[in-house]
C-alpha cells in the first residue's frame, strides 16, 4: 500500500542521512520501482524483503559505502 512505501522510503531516508552520497540513491530505487504495477505481488513481495535487509546494513554503523552493479551496454 502507499502508507507502507511512504514509511518505508521514510525509514531509508533518514538511515542514509548520515551517509554521504546515499540519499540520492535511495531516491533512485525508489522512482525506479515505483513503475511496478500494483498486480505484480511476487516481485513486490521479492522488493520488500530486498528492502528489509538493503535498511538492516544501511543503519549498520560499519557500513560505509554504497555500490551498484550495472550491465554492459551492447555496442552498436
Amino acid at each position: 500500500s502507499t502508507v507502507k512505501t511512504a514509511s518505508f522510503s521514510i525509514l531509508f531516508l533518514r538511515a542514509g542521512q548520515t551517509k554521504p552520497g546515499f540519499l540520492p540513491r535511495i531516491r533512485d530505487e525508489f522512482r525506479q520501482n515505483s513503475n511496478i504495477k500494483k498486480t505484480d505481488v511476487m516481485h513486490i513481495e521479492y522488493l520488500y524483503r530486498r528492502g528489509q535487509r538493503q535498511l538492516d546494513q544501511l543503519k549498520d554503523v560499519n557500513t560505509k559505502q554504497l555500490g551498484t552493479f550495472s550491465k554492459p551496454q551492447a555496442e552498436s
